[in-house]
């Protein structure tokens, strides 16, 4: 999710703008209700850093990495071959209560939630039952089609 106030959406918008509704891939930053994002605030304060979508986004990557290599089997951290193989091999991931996956040759699945965020005079504000969100270890995407396999950290363009 990008910042429905920062430099991108005040591009098209120069003016405070209200009720735009934005969906996002990773939670709002300031839901604290959800342990994922009160670990993100924690760790944002103690480096006295800006709360912002994007460096949650990059938190989330960063966990998610850290998560893979905990796993990986082989010494070898350059070895990407075995950075993937663990990421199959694990296939699902919980970063305190926030869960990625599964991934497997044929799924590439991400967060298994979208968060709703509601932008007021230039100011951003989760919607209360605005998370749309599925659980289970079933498959939602389809890389079947894709003839070289890759693998993305990151949705923020």
């Amino acid at each position: 999710c990008t910042s429905p106030v920062g430099d991108v959406f005040t591009t098209f918008f120069p003016q405070p703008q209200t009720n735009i509704y934005v969906a996002c891939s990773v939670p709002p930053f300031l839901d604290t209700s959800l342990p994922f994002v009160r670990e993100y605030r924690r760790s944002m304060q103690n480096l006295s850093a800006l709360f912002a979508f994007s460096s949650l986004e990059g938190y989330v990557e960063g966990r998610f990495a850290a998560a893979i290599l905990q796993g990986q089997r082989l010494g070898n951290l350059s070895d990407s071959g075995a950075f993937v193989e663990s990421l199959l091999t694990q296939s699902l991931f919980s970063l305190s209560q926030l869960t990625l996956g599964p991934y497997s040759e044929s799924c590439n699945q991400g967060l298994r939630a979208v968060w709703l965020i509601r932008v007021m005079a230039g100011s951003t504000f989760p919607l209360q039952n605005g998370t749309f969100s599925f659980s289970g270890a079933a498959c939602l995407s389809d890389t079947s089609f894709l003839t070289t396999k890759f693998l993305l950290f990151g949705q923020t363009a």
